[in-house]
């Protein structure tokens, strides 16, 4: 139910954006109607009164769920998900530490300094992140259409999603490196980057040290999915892995058809040889245990898809090329 009202939430935003009023994206204005319907909340609670009170609830909520979709829009926040899985982990940490007895709220401030730690950690990998992705964007300007920034943004934040091992600043310079050549020499750019990280001893490399150095480099060498062999690190792994993407059939799709001058039949082509069942795709074993479900029903779209199929969704694109131009 959820998920509807998030979609509502959608709808109302595109609604707001075609009307053009101010106030409906001044965050003060909004928070401020939210403040006010909790103080019609406290005017309801009171016996025999649940519809209304379950009414002015549920405003509450619709509130959140605007704020969080204008926040969103504006770059502020990832997502809805991503704050209900926020707070959901850090409010399972804090209440698992509880047992009922007198040293709970010991326990509870223990949690929270630590949790409070880890979230200085998470901003200032944050940061990093933007530097890094200032710095090498030059790189991308000329690349096509499927292999732009946004491209290593989405690598670079699936791969810190399915990390469990590696040192997340070598996942964020591998991830904005790996395609800096694409545009210069698209047959060999995995090389070429290679040679850059061994080589450039740009501000941020020169910080690695030798292993880190060769980490990196091997994972920008080792992430199409064309590559056979072992991996030369969990690294290399994770970056393989993001490169692909989450499996959806329609932003693949909708990929394929920038980097194919929109042409379906040739994307058609290019799904079938790389991403059906007998495609030469290669999916590392950490993509398969992190997508078990949707890889599964995503090679069977790709079999079953046919070029009517990639027109229709080229046509119907509008939401997926907001999301590939963030």
């Amino acid at each position: 139910m959820i998920d509807k009202l998030i979609e509502l939430a959608k709808i109302k935003d595109s609604i707001d954006i075609k009307r053009g009023e101010a106030k409906y994206f001044n965050n003060e204005w909004i928070i401020n109607e939210i403040l006010s319907e909790i103080k019609e909340v406290k005017e309801e609670i009171r016996p025999n009164n649940t519809p209304y009170l379950e009414d002015e609830l549920g405003d509450i909520l619709w509130g959140w769920l605007v704020l969080v979709q204008k926040l969103q829009s504006k770059g502020l926040v990832t997502s809805h998900k991503a704050i209900i899985q926020r707070a959901l982990k850090k409010y399972s940490e804090r209440i698992n530490s509880l047992t009922g007895d007198s040293s709970d709220n010991k326990r509870w401030q223990e949690v929270k300094k630590q949790q409070q730690e880890a979230l200085k950690r998470e901003q200032e990998l944050l940061e990093f992140q933007r530097e890094v992705r200032a710095f090498y964007e030059p790189f991308y300007k000329d690349g096509d259409l499927a292999h732009q920034i946004d491209h290593a943004d989405s690598v670079c934040d699936l791969a810190l999603e399915m990390n469990k091992e590696c040192n997340p600043k070598l996942i964020i310079l591998a991830a904005y490196i790996h395609d800096i050549f694409n545009a210069t020499d698209r047959k060999n750019h995995n090389q070429l980057a290679y040679n850059y990280v061994l080589e450039a001893n740009d501000k941020f490399l020169k910080e690695l040290s030798k292993e880190e150095l060769l980490q990196v480099a091997h994972a920008v060498l080792e992430h199409r999915a064309s590559f056979q062999g072992e991996f030369y690190s969990k690294l290399s792994e994770i970056i393989s892995s993001a490169d692909r993407g989450a499996p959806d059939i329609k932003e693949v799709v909708i990929r394929s058809m920038h980097f194919n001058s929109a042409n379906a039949q040739d994307v058609y082509n290019h799904l079938q040889d790389k991403y059906g069942s007998n495609g030469y795709a290669n999916y590392p074993k950490s993509y398969q245990k992190h997508f078990s479900k949707e890889l599964a029903e995503f090679q069977k779209r790709v079999d079953n898809i046919t070029v009517a199929d990639i027109e229709t969704i080229w046509k119907n694109r509008i939401n997926i090329d907001f999301k590939l131009s963030i």
